[in-house]
């Protein structure tokens, strides 16, 4: 039976996997989320054994440190590009450290926003984006008020187009959770996601 282990899980945390028998534990940085899909780098060098154990359909343990506290998440390899880019399956109950589906990154990116029942378009900047939402900077503009809006975000490299609902408005906020977006854009804004992490984790 599945263990609960509530909220330790996060992006840019040291973790260990372990891929049992003669294989050495492998030292590794989450890079992000998907759902119950993690997303790892190594850190450390993979003995011969552990780097032959690194392979699609392998059984795993992902051990975390959560406040002191060893927890063992059990869990399933997906796809291994490397050391670089390891993604699991967690099959243990658990939720993220900050209670999301997916990973967001603090990025700044100039938005477009059209409220769908009519209304003034509005321009903002995200303060945070995801493969499910995106997280704008207030502006006071009347089409705030709207419910639910066309999301149209424009970069170097990067148009997302996408409809989306208010989850939560403050004072400086407003998010948004993605209702209709396409496979390939959501694909993208994670891709997005798990670079902020990897090149913090490099910087640092």
């Amino acid at each position: 039976m599945a263990t609960s282990t509530a909220n330790i899980l996060a992006e840019g945390q040291l973790v260990q996997l372990d891929l049992g028998g003669a294989t050495q534990v492998l030292p590794c940085l989450v890079l992000g989320f998907a759902g119950t899909s993690a997303i790892l780098a190594a850190t450390g060098e993979a003995s011969e054994s552990t780097a032959d154990a690194l392979s699609a359909g392998a059984a795993a343990y992902v051990i975390v440190d959560a406040d002191g506290a060893l927890s063992a998440l059990r869990a399933e390899l997906r796809h291994v590009s490397g050391p670089d880019e390891i993604v699991l399956v967690i099959t243990d109950d658990f939720q993220l450290g900050q209670r999301r589906q997916y990973s967001r990154a603090p990025i700044a990116i100039e938005a477009r926003l059209r409220p769908l029942a009519g209304g003034g378009e509005w321009r903002t900047v995200t303060r945070d984006i995801s493969a499910g939402g995106v997280r704008v900077a207030a502006t006071g503009d009347t089409g705030e008020a709207a419910d639910e809006h066309e999301v149209i975000l424009e970069a170097s490299g990067l148009s997302v187009r996408a409809q989306a609902e208010v989850v939560r408005r403050t004072d400086a906020d407003v998010s948004l959770r993605f209702t209709a977006i396409d496979d390939g854009t959501a694909a993208l804004l994670q891709q997005l996601s798990v670079a902020y992490y990897r090149l913090a984790a490099e910087r640092a």
